[in-house]
């Protein structure tokens, strides 16, 4: 019981602490992701700061080394696809705007022109980059949670194969989704 309890408080006060240093979305970044390195889950979180405080009990503590190195590999794991996620999901958000714009001023000069064809086409141009966006955007967000999950499974085929690890419970839950990348929406091209 006295473990349970511990470690419930622990890994509150870890989420608050998260809560605290992570209040939301970057104001210069509209995908939602914060500054802060994303976090580890629950049990890996609960596992690597004990490691780090040198709390690790029992036969695991003889490997504290390997357990710091395999919280080590999953922070960098967790960081790296979330940072590359966030790169796409900017340059594809951008990309979606340009092509918004692109499609406006068309229309604009082929509407003063009285050219309705012309900002037709323009509009069905724009459309069909902003949907190509969206799949890449579909696509990114899978790798994301793909590389996420290939890194904790590693992570806990390594916890478990230590003396005394295998009878610590793995992360189970499914990687939380990605921010939305925020590319713009069909309806933004024929808003002139």
């Amino acid at each position: 019981m006295r473990g349970t309890f511990g470690r419930s408080v622990l890994i509150g006060a870890m989420l608050v602490a998260t809560a605290v240093v992570t209040p939301g979305a970057n104001a210069a970044d509209n995908t939602g992701a914060t500054t802060a390195p994303p976090p580890l889950p629950p049990n890996a979180t609960y596992l690597c700061a004990k490691a780090d405080a040198g709390k690790l009990e029992g036969d695991l503590a003889k490997g504290a080394a390997a357990v710091k190195e395999a919280c080590g590999r999953l922070r960098a794991a967790v960081t790296s696809s979330s940072t590359t996620y966030r790169t796409i999901a900017t340059s594809l958000r951008t990309q979606g705007t340009a092509a918004v714009e692109t499609s406006k001023r068309s229309c604009r000069e082929a509407i003063a022109k009285h050219n309705t064809a012309a900002c037709a086409a323009a509009r069905a141009r724009a459309i069909a980059t902003l949907r190509s966006l969206r799949e890449q955007a579909r696509r990114a967000a899978t790798t994301y949670a793909t590389t996420q999950t290939t890194a904790r499974t590693a992570f806990w085929t390594r916890i478990h194969g230590l003396a005394g690890g295998a009878r610590l419970p793995a992360d189970t839950a499914a990687v939380p989704a990605p921010p939305a990348a925020g590319i713009p929406e069909d309806s933004a091209v024929s808003a002139t």
